[in-house]
């Protein structure tokens, strides 16, 4: 519930004026719907949903390799998986250990009012590099995996530069 008072306007709230400096400073926000959202932001929600979709392919391999039952069970003494179905799943848990740090610089990165031009090639930089290793290590490609791993690492530090 809100009072009005004749001839008195409300002063804009902290969060209207932060997205309006932001909005005036940094080229690099969009808006969506009247709000605005750093294309960093963005990169962080499709990255989790690169997460979300990893899990996936190998949940699907192993229900094809084991059976619907097996994988709906306990799965107590079952056997690691082998080939793309264990690739697979070690691409995935490595996109869970980077997403912590990842995360962590990003959101300094957009809390503390530091996005640029860098920090958004930064976090599209990680987000493709992060695709690129998943599918490439999925198909098993090792030198070409290693890369896009660093890629991803490359652009961790340039979150942490902006923050410097």
């Amino acid at each position: 519930m809100t009072f009005e008072f004749p001839g008195f306007r409300q002063a804009p709230s902290h969060v209207e004026l932060i997205a309006a400096d932001s909005r005036a400073k940094n080229p690099c926000v969009a808006p969506v719907e009247g709000n605005i959202v750093a294309i960093e932001l963005t990169m962080l929600a499709w990255t989790a949903a690169l997460c979300v979709v990893l899990a996936m392919p190998y949940t699907l391999g192993l229900i094809a390799d084991r059976g619907l039952s097996t994988m709906a069970g306990n799965r107590d003494g079952l056997a690691p998986a082998s080939g793309w179905i264990s690739r697979a799943q070690r691409a995935h848990a490595n996109l869970v250990e980077n997403m912590a740090p990842f995360a962590a610089l990003l959101l300094a990165v957009v809390v503390a009012n530091r996005t640029s031009p860098t920090t958004a090639i930064a976090a599209q930089l990680f987000f493709y590099a992060r695709a690129a290793h998943a599918v490439i290590y999925i198909v098993g490609i090792p030198w070409l995996r290693s890369l896009a791993w660093g890629l991803g690492v490359v652009a961790m530090v340039m979150l942490f530069a902006a923050l410097m």
